[in-house]
Order: structure tokens, then C-alpha cells, then sequence
């Protein structure tokens, strides 16, 4: 049992450098989207998070954390603008009240933002 553990952790070390180095690598908006997409599978929540947090993250990375075990990492989701809508409508029913009611209000802001394009574009006035 111990070899097992020992052999465990000793393959997490590997695959993942200290946590404050993974923290700066995920914090870091000139991370690759490769690299982020790597950390948003560490097995420390408080480092996914900060890939979440991370301006430079994928849409497809963003997609694989909205399914994240941990409410705050699916919360931060929800809040960007830029995460795919498909991914939002999911965490718009999502089982934490917070979750579903920040999935909403983004939807809601992208819907407001499209109208206002929308309505601008039809009256640009010619020149």
C-alpha cells in the first residue's frame, strides 16, 4: 500500500512542477493555451482556478472546467463573457444557486450586448 502511494506521488511530481511554480505558469496570461489546458487537470483545485481565472484560456478548456467538482471554479466560468454559450446555458442549470444565477446574468449581458451591435449596425447613418 505504501509502494502504491509512494509511486503515486512520486508521478504527480513528475507531471507537475511545485504549486506555486504551477500557480505562476496558470496565472500567467502568456501561458499556452497547450500549458492551460494541461494545469486545468492539476489535482490542486486552487491551481484550476487560476487557469479559469486566466485571460488566455481556451474556449475548450473553459468548456472541460465548467464541469469542474468545485462550485467556485464553475462560478468563475460563468462570469466571462467569452466562454461559449453552450457552455453557460449548461451552467445555467447547474445545481449551485450561485453558479445558475452567474451563467444567467452573463447570458443576459451577452444577449444585451448583441442587441445594442445589432441596433447600431441598422442605424449607422450613411455618409
Amino acid at each position: 500500500m505504501r509502494l502504491a502511494y509512494f509511486f503515486h506521488h512520486l508521478s504527480m511530481a513528475i507531471k507537475y512542477p511545485s504549486y506555486n511554480t504551477c500557480h505562476d505558469i496558470a496565472s500567467d496570461a502568456e501561458t499556452s493555451t497547450d500549458e492551460l489546458n494541461r494545469l486545468a487537470e492539476h489535482p490542486d483545485c486552487s491551481i484550476r482556478l487560476a487557469v479559469a481565472r486566466n485571460e488566455s484560456t481556451s474556449a475548450n478548456t473553459l468548456c472541460n472546467l465548467a464541469l469542474d467538482e468545485y462550485d467556485l471554479i464553475r462560478e468563475t466560468i460563468a462570469e466571462k463573457m467569452y466562454t461559449p454559450v453552450t457552455a453557460l446555458e449548461s451552467l445555467s442549470k447547474d445545481t449551485n444557486q450561485w453558479v445558475r444565477d452567474t451563467a444567467l446574468y452573463t447570458l443576459n449581458k451577452i444577449q444585451t450586448v448583441q442587441t445594442i451591435a445589432k441596433t447600431n449596425a441598422t442605424n449607422t447613418p450613411e455618409i
